[in-house]
C-alpha cells in the first residue's frame, strides 16, 4: 500500500531530496586540492573529473558517496512502500539534484554515479523476474552518459 501524497507532500519530498544533493566531488576538491573542480578538467562536479584532476582515491570515494546517496533515498522510498510512479520520480529527482545541484549555481555533475545508485536500489525491486526493466534502465544510464558527455563537451567545449 502506497503512501497518499498530496501536492505538497510531493513538494516536501522533492525539497527533502534536493538537500541530499550535496556534491562530494565538490566538497572533495576543496578538501583535498582548495579548488573548484568545476573550473578544471571536464568543468564538471563529478567522479570522473574528480579522478582526473584529483585523482583515483577521491575519486572512488566521490563516486561512492553519490551512488550512495541515491540508492539510500530509494531503499528507504521502497522500505516506506512508496509505489512505482513516485520511486520514479525520486530516482529523477536524486538524478537532477546531482546534475543541476542549486548550491553550486545548478553545475553539478554527470549523474553516472547517482544514476547507477538508483540502478542498483530498483533491483531491489524489480528482482529477477523483471529484468526487463533493469535492462531499461541500464540502457537508460548508458544513454544518460553518452548525451551529457557530449552537450557539456559542446557547451564548455
Amino acid at each position: 500500500r502506497s503512501p497518499r501524497l498530496r501536492l505538497g507532500g510531493v513538494q516536501r519530498l522533492v525539497a527533502r531530496i534536493a538537500k541530499l544533493a550535496v556534491s562530494p566531488s565538490y566538497f572533495a576538491a576543496k578538501t583535498f586540492a582548495g579548488i573548484d573542480i568545476r573550473r578544471y578538467g571536464n568543468k564538471t562536479a563529478g567522479a570522473l573529473n574528480t579522478y582526473e584532476v584529483i585523482g583515483l582515491m577521491p575519486a572512488i570515494t566521490v563516486a561512492i558517496l553519490d551512488a550512495g546517496k541515491a540508492f539510500f533515498v530509494v531503499i528507504l522510498s521502497i522500505y516506506l512502500g512508496f509505489n512505482i510512479y513516485y520511486l520514479f520520480l525520486i530516482g529523477l529527482a536524486a538524478i537532477a539534484g546531482n546534475i543541476f545541484p542549486f548550491y553550486l549555481d545548478f553545475e553539478g555533475g554527470h549523474g553516472l554515479a547517482t544514476t547507477a545508485g538508483v540502478v542498483l536500489a530498483s533491483l531491489f525491486l524489480f528482482g529477477r523476474e523483471r529484468a526487463s526493466y533493469v535492462a531499461i534502465l541500464i540502457t537508460a544510464f548508458i544513454l544518460l552518459y553518452i548525451i551529457t558527455r557530449n552537450v557539456i563537451k559542446r557547451v564548455k567545449g
